[in-house]
Formats: structure tokens, C-alpha cells, sequence
């Protein structure tokens, strides 16, 4: 069966929505934490990231080694900035393909929120009826469409 890693920064709403997407493609997954020790090291990923280098700034490489050893997983998910890093140097170290990760939005598009048409399992919001403009058309992630809003995937 199909497995995801996902990355997990602590921050729930990150890992919810990385949790919906996996379950989403169909594939079980396992969590792995990420998180920077202090401030300065989520800085330095910035300035290794623009000049290409690689190191693991997280500490997240030795743990996550012996999960990909026991099995590769599809697909790597995280969600957020503290996440982006570590999701960079895992694909770089261990070959696995960063595809085509995209949303399409209509921005004219009014709609009320409803919670019953959440894909994520939390349904709780301060926003719940609220017209909002601006609404998800389709979404591609590794090169293949996971969500469209007319349900034809």
C-alpha cells in the first residue's frame, strides 16, 4: 500500500490539513516531529535554501532514515515554513521526485463558508456562514489532480 511521511511543525491546524490530503490520496501515512531548536537555525535554512546547500538543521535526518529504509514512502508532506526546509533536503538525500504542487482559484467567486463541506475532519470555525470571495478550483500535487471543485478528479 502506497505510504506518506508527513512533517509535522506541532502547529495542529499543519498537521490536519497534511493528514486530510494523505488520506485524501488514499495512503496511510506516518507523522514525523520538525521543528527547529531556537530561531537562528530556521534562519540559517533560509540562506542555505538560496544558495542551494543542504544541512540538517532540524536534526530530523536520523529518524527519518530508518523510516524511508523500512519503507519509501509515495509521497513527503508538510505543511508551513517550518516544514519547507526539511522537505527540500529529504527529497535531495533520498531521490524522491518534487512534483508539480499547485492550486487553482477563481478570486470573483463569493460563497458562504460551510463546515459540512470541509474535507479536513475539523469542522470548527468562527467563520462558519461568512461570504468570502475567492474560491479553490483545483488542486495538483505531484503532478496529478487531487481535488476539483466540480468532484471530477
Amino acid at each position: 500500500m502506497p505510504t506518506a511521511l508527513i512533517l509535522s511543525d506541532g502547529k495542529p491546524g499543519h498537521e490536519n490539513q497534511s493528514k486530510a490530503l494523505a488520506e485524501g490520496l488514499g495512503l496511510s501515512f506516518q507523522i514525523q516531529s520538525c521543528t527547529y531548536r531556537n530561531k537562528f537555525r530556521k534562519a540559517l535554512s533560509y540562506l542555505c535554501d538560496r544558495l542551494g546547500c543542504f544541512a540538517d538543521l532540524t536534526g530530523i535526518l536520523p529518524d527519518v532514515t530508518q523510516k524511508i529504509e523500512a519503507e519509501r514512502p509515495s509521497l513527503i508532506i508538510g505543511t508551513g515554513s517550518n516544514t519547507f526546509y526539511s522537505l527540500k533536503l529529504l527529497r535531495r538525500r533520498f531521490g524522491i521526485p518534487m512534483g508539480a504542487d499547485f492550486s487553482i482559484w477563481d478570486l470573483e467567486e463569493e460563497y458562504p463558508i460551510d463546515p459540512a463541506q470541509f474535507l479536513s475532519q475539523g469542522k470548527a470555525t468562527p467563520f462558519a456562514g461568512w461570504k468570502v470571495l475567492g474560491k479553490c478550483i483545483a488542486t495538483v500535487c505531484d503532478g496529478k489532480l487531487v481535488y476539483s471543485a466540480s468532484g471530477n478528479k
